[in-house]
């Protein structure tokens, strides 16, 4: 090949049967020399693999994780910091019951590890608020829903899990 391909494999086959060898730089198939001592022996190349491709295509992932930084970094500045924030804010449900299932994945998950961290292991109690959130309970309302839970922890916990909500919400659109 020419350029930044690559072979990556040559197939030698011969009427008796296949034999396998190896391209080197120079183009030269094993140890048998130049193409013209292998008689009737015919060369099949397999896939070419071109670097500049691959180089596009890094570059275009990197831009990429550049800008979910950027979009990440935005919506987390304009999240409710607040329970007051919080409850005036407009929650688009919509976008999330039409999310895909892993979206609601990283939710669930998010609840189990933070009431992990405030309470142990209480799953159930991990089901219940995931259950408010599917069911569009309001911030205020999974406040009362939880404080005789988690106590001094209720506001923190709600305005982040709702934080987390939003966030997943608004990646998958602009904020408005």
């Amino acid at each position: 090949g020419q350029g930044n391909a690559v072979e990556t494999a040559v197939d030698v086959n011969r009427a008796e049967g296949t034999k396998h060898g190896n391209v080197d730089n120079a183009g030269s198939v094993g140890n048998a020399g130049n193409y013209s001592s292998l008689g009737n022996i015919g060369v099949k190349r397999k896939k070419m693999i071109n670097f500049d491709d691959e180089k596009e295509t890094e570059e275009t992932i990197k831009v990429d994780v550049q800008k979910e930084a950027v979009l990440a970094r935005s919506i987390m500045q304009r999240l409710p910091k607040s329970m007051d924030e919080l409850n005036a804010y407009p929650i688009k449900w919509d976008v999330f019951d039409a999310a895909p299932k892993a979206t609601r994945g990283r939710i669930s998950e998010w609840i189990g590890k933070k009431i992990a961290e405030l309470l142990g292991d209480e799953k159930e109690f991990v089901e219940y608020i995931f259950e408010g959130i599917q069911n569009h309970k309001h911030p205020r309302d999974m406040v009362a829903d939880v404080q005789d839970v988690l106590d001094d922890d209720t506001d923190a916990f709600v305005v982040d899990l709702y934080g987390k909500v939003i966030f997943e919400i608004e990646k998958r659109g602009p904020m408005v």
